[in-house]
Order: structure tokens, then C-alpha cells, then sequence
């Protein structure tokens, strides 16, 4: 999910899909019992949860590295605009 980070940020990321999974999976099968396939349905809903968890968990990550590679991009420009109204305007973008 995070291809482009470090090892910051998908280690947690990687770790909250892994705990993630085993309620998906409970939920997921319980859910597949009345279709008659609850593998299938623990497959599902593992899958489903190990994305939601693995986004969940590593998005404060991705934030914390994100920010202060986009302030010192900015800063290393050769405009006369400080640092951070620069990395204002490129999140915005």
C-alpha cells in the first residue's frame, strides 16, 4: 500500500494488516455460514480487513514522513518563499 515509503512507515502498516485479518476472517466466515462457503467468506473478509487495517495504521506513519520530506523539498528551492508556505501550496496541489 505504502510502495514509496520506508521501512517507517510499512513495518506498522504491514503489522496492523496482519492483526487486521484474524477478526476479518472471524467476521468474514460467520458471514459466509448462511451461503454455505464460510472459507470463502474468511478469505473475503480477511483480505478486506488486512487493506482497511494496513491504510488505518499506516497513514499516521506516512504523514510523519511525508510532511518533513515535502518541508525540506521546499526548502532546498531557490525562491524567496519560506519552506513551509511552499510545502502549503505543494499539498495542495
Amino acid at each position: 500500500m505504502y510502495d514509496n515509503s520506508t521501512a517507517f512507515v510499512t513495518i506498522p502498516s504491514d503489522l496492523g494488516g496482519c492483526v487486521g485479518s484474524v477478526p476479518g476472517g472471524i467476521i468474514g466466515g460467520i458471514i459466509g455460514l448462511p451461503f454455505g462457503d464460510p472459507k470463502a467468506g474468511a478469505y473475503v473478509g480477511a483480505s478486506v480487513f488486512d487493506t482497511a487495517f494496513e491504510a488505518i495504521i499506516g497513514a499516521p506513519f506516512y504523514v510523519i514522513e511525508f510532511i518533513p520530506r515535502k518541508i525540506y523539498e521546499a526548502s532546498t528551492d531557490d525562491d524567496e518563499q519560506p519552506a513551509i508556505e511552499k510545502t502549503i501550496e505543494t499539498i495542495g496541489e
